[in-house]
């Protein structure tokens, strides 16, 4: 599956404290621009179901996560939530708890494509850049709090767009997208199991060409993948358009008159050619039946 980033869902527990829990510093993988965030295994809370929805709507996917999360001590927890993802698009973004609208603070850091996010000892690098190069890619990053009374049990919705990658706003045969979801973290967690994933594809992308969990198809362009426990990869899908779009899109390109001009005399050599297959058969024809013709006289 082509490695195109997309989501990461981590949260982060303190055992037995009150207080909210903090990413530590570490020393930068680069002098005076890099943190490393170290996220510590949690054996309070329990993630007893998550639904994650996905609406294509042109070229956003409109996000709905939700999680059903539970305090398995009998004491009070605050937690510090980390919510790490590429391609928030804007400012719109939601964080419910039991519906109840929670403050969340938005901020944007690089990670280096060589680390690709991967643990080790549930430390995931992100780096502070202020710049965009081709070892750097960019990712949001969503923080909350959650209060958890003793043995509760809470309902976490986060929602938000995303901008899907490749050229999903094209006309032409290129529109496609793809997206990323990062399952793996949920591993953070003490216990984890009833994972939903709901894709909903809009007339506009209407075909799921490729993804690495097998889905079901529900009709209606509505997708589903259910498993009870945690998969062993993140999610990634990749969408395009069905083949009569592409069909049309062609037609649609802003490089159609450039790629004409460019094998335009190609085209004409062609066109010379058919002219004089056609012109030979022709008079062979007309040759063949005068033969015939006369044979027929005689």
């Amino acid at each position: 599956m082509k490695k195109l980033l997309i989501i990461i869902f981590s949260i982060i527990i303190l055992l037995f404290n009150s207080l909210p829990v903090k990413a530590n510093m570490a020393a930068p993988l680069i002098d005076d621009i890099a943190t490393s965030v170290s996220f510590e295994k949690s054996n309070d809370i329990d993630v007893t179901s998550e639904i994650l929805d996905i609406y294509i709507i042109d070229t956003l996917a409109d996000i709905t996560v939700t999680y059903n999360m539970k305090n398995i001590k009998n004491e009070s927890i605050n937690t510090s939530s980390m919510f790490v993802s590429p391609n928030i698009e804007g400012e719109n973004v939601s964080v419910k708890v039991d519906d109840k609208d929670v403050d969340c603070i938005k901020e944007t850091f690089y990670y280096s494509t060589y680390d690709d996010l991967a643990t080790n000892n549930w430390e995931y690098v992100i780096l502070e850049k202020e710049y965009y190069d081709e070892y750097y890619r960019q990712v949001q990053t969503l923080t909350f709090n959650i209060e958890f009374s003793p043995l509760e049990e809470k309902e976490i919705i986060i929602n938000y767009k995303y901008r899907l990658g490749g050229y999903p706003s094209r006309t032409d045969d290129m529109k496609r997208g793809s997206l990323t979801y990062y399952l793996k973290p949920a591993a953070l967690w003490h216990s984890f199991s009833n994972l939903t994933i709901n894709l909903y594809l809009s007339k506009d992308m209407p075909v799921l060409k490729d993804s690495n969990l097998e889905f079901a198809d529900l009709g209606n362009r509505h997708y589903q993948y259910k498993s009870n426990t945690l998969p062993e990869e993140n999610l990634e899908i990749e969408l395009e358009q069905n083949g009569w779009q592409k069909f049309i899109g062609f037609f649609k390109s802003p490089y159609l008159l450039m790629n004409l001009m460019m094998f335009l005399p190609f085209i004409i050599i062609g066109l010379i050619i058919l002219t004089i297959i056609i012109v030979i058969t022709v008079k062979f024809i007309k040759k063949r039946n005068k033969q015939k013709e006369l044979a027929d006289n005689k």
